[in-house]
């Protein structure tokens, strides 16, 4: 997959976005069109922890798509099952890797396992679409070659950088409640959406950064598939509180007697 995703690049994109004739292509496709590229951050709504202990935060992704080629892939992290694999998990003995996969062919265990994916189009420069492209490319792996590093290799986190990467000097506005933070907003959490809610908020070159296209995977919410989630995690909730109150209670009387 990797290589012929590499001789479709060398084909199709061409460096810092340049127009077709000044790269010597004779195809009269111009490179440099801001939808030559398109770029969306997708975000998988949460796992049952029985399923997917690592997936409870849901997952995200890249999609890249150029259109005038039919070239459409989901650029993402995956690993090893941890709930298969806890104690090599646990260990640091869990593998993990970027991987690139058709979008059709990816979203199609989405729809098996009945969890909507949001797509939002990120408002990029044609140049940093390509070059997130190119990026994208290079880091992916031959199969799980990596270390299981969630602050590493995280979903979302890697989302933002890869995405921080491509768009070199041209800097991300941030809400104004954002602004004067010593760590970029986007950086503070590893959380999908949280990622996204930062984003939708931001804009670049005054235009929206993230915009909700809708959802490309339409599943049901984990609260209507169990529906005594919320009753029993609202009673655990309670049961917490009591026994802090009681705690409290009682170290209260010890000090009172000393």
């Amino acid at each position: 997959m990797k290589d012929r995703l590499i001789i479709l690049l060398m084909l199709v994109l061409p460096l810092c976005g340049l127009t077709a004739s000044a790269q010597g292509f004779d195809d009269n496709i111009d490179r440099s069109a801001e939808d030559f590229v398109q770029v969306s951050l997708c975000v998988a709504d949460p796992t049952d922890w029985t399923d997917d202990v690592l997936g409870t935060k849901g997952h995200a992704f890249l999609r890249l798509e150029c259109p005038t080629f039919n070239l459409d892939y989901c650029f993402t992290y995956e690993g090893e099952n941890t709930n298969d694999n806890i104690f090599r998990y646990l260990t640091g003995k869990t593998k993990m890797g970027l991987f690139a996969y058709p979008t059709n062919d990816y979203l199609e265990d989405y729809r098996k396992w009945n969890r909507s994916v949001h797509m939002y189009h990120l408002a990029m420069p044609a140049d940093a679409e390509q070059r997130l492209w190119e990026i994208m490319d290079k880091h992916m792996t031959p199969g799980l070659t990596l270390r299981q590093d969630l602050n590493k290799y995280g979903c979302a986190n890697s989302a933002v950088r890869y995405v921080k990467q491509a768009l070199c000097d041209t800097k991300i506005d941030y809400a104004e409640e954002d602004k004067d933070a010593k760590v970029a907003p986007d950086e503070k959490s590893c959380v999908p959406v949280d990622v996204v809610a930062v984003w939708q908020r931001a804009t670049l070159n005054s235009q929206p950064f993230a915009t909700y296209v809708g959802d490309i995977v339409e599943g049901t919410p984990l609260d209507e598939i169990h529906p005594w989630r919320s009753a029993i995690v609202g009673a655990l909730g309670v049961l917490l509180l009591l026994t802090g109150i009681c705690v409290w209670g009682v170290r209260t009387r010890r000090k009172a007697k000393k």
